[in-house]
């Protein structure tokens, strides 16, 4: 395991941290919305240098009888729903390669026609940011971040096949994409897919 993921999991609280892959070979992303299609999707095939976090639920604020006092990526925020800083994706996908830089993957699960997820994106994305600048000016961590990558997993009204492509081998990289641009994949609920299908 790197630097980045072991200083990461000193700063994160637990229960943003889904899944290390140093322990455990998968990750189940959830969807708490009882209307949701999609409520479950398990990530296969995580490495060592694999790091899952779920921002989305990391950012429920609790009463100590865990009762539900707020939403927001942080206490500092104000939480009138003027713009999308307090907003999350379902799932965070950091892999830090031999090279030193960290590879993510943005993921949202959506049910059909998928909308509502750049402001999702932008706003975890931004939180990236932060945590970029505490490993480097608290932690004395470099972190390089290498490719980011932005991928909507939904269902089909027409329960239409799963269209993940299968991939070769890990050396083939993809390419960036954007929060208002992701890959989008049919899914059905309660589908597999390896890491890498989506690194």
């Amino acid at each position: 395991m790197g630097q980045v993921i072991d200083k990461l999991k000193e700063l994160l609280d637990s229960k943003v941290i889904l899944a290390d892959g140093s322990n455990v070979a998968h990750a189940q992303l959830r969807e708490d919305d009882p209307s949701a299609k999609l409520k479950k999707l398990t990530l296969t095939d995580l490495d060592n240098n694999v790091l899952c976090l779920i921002p989305d639920q990391g950012r429920k604020v609790t009463s100590k009888n865990r009762k539900p006092v707020a939403v927001c990526m942080s206490p500092l925020f104000s939480v009138t729903g003027i713009h999308d800083h307090n907003r999350a994706c379902d799932g965070l996908l950091l892999r830090e390669n031999e090279n030193g830089k960290c590879d993510l993957v943005y993921i949202e699960l959506k049910s059909d026609s998928p909308s509502g997820y750049e402001g999702q994106f932008k706003s975890t994305y931004c939180f990236v940011r932060y945590l970029y600048e505490l490993l480097e000016q608290l932690c004395d961590v470099k972190m390089q971040i290498g490719t980011e990558r932005f991928v909507v997993f939904h269902t089909d009204k027409n329960d239409g096949k799963k269209s993940v492509k299968k991939r070769g081998t890990r050396s083939q990289a993809r390419t960036s994409n954007q929060p208002d641009n992701p890959d989008k994949h049919i899914v059905h609920d309660d589908t597999k897919i390896s890491i890498f299908n989506i690194f």
